[in-house]
This record gives C-alpha cells, sequence and structure tokens, in this order.
C-alpha cells in the first residue's frame, strides 16, 4: 500500500515506523525530611525493537514498575 502513494518507508521518521511509547517511571522527591516516591510520565520517541536485548529489557522495567505500583 505504501509504494502505491510512492512512501519510501526508509526515509520516514523513525517514531513513524516502530510508533512511540508512554509509560510511567518512578522517581524520588524530597519532601521536608524524607524522600518520596513519585509518577512521571515517559515518552520514547525513538523505541528498539522489542526483540532485541534493550528493547525486552525495556518492556520487562515496565511491568516491573507495574508491579511495584499495584503493591502498594
Amino acid at each position: 500500500m505504501m509504494s502505491r502513494q510512492s512512501v519510501n518507508l526508509a526515509k520516514t521518521p523513525q517514531w513513524q515506523r516502530r510508533g512511540t511509547l508512554i509509560y510511567k517511571e518512578p522517581i524520588l522527591k524530597r519532601a521536608k525530611n524524607s524522600l518520596v516516591e513519585r509518577w512521571r510520565l515517559k515518552e520514547d520517541w525513538n523505541l528498539q525493537f522489542f526483540t532485541s536485548k534493550n528493547g525486552a529489557k525495556l518492556i520487562q522495567t515496565i511491568l516491573e514498575w507495574t508491579k511495584q505500583k499495584r503493591k502498594k
């Protein structure tokens, strides 16, 4: 379909081919005398292939954060 429209996928930005990933990551913030865990939105526009080591590690880390958040 893309070749019929004369679109060369090799010349498109990586995020258009692979998509983007939006997730929450934990951060530590100082509140008065202690550290408090907060969550912030993170966006990744340069995704690795999920079948690569780095891509699989990213997904595993996000899943661990999700389990950690649910336990609290």
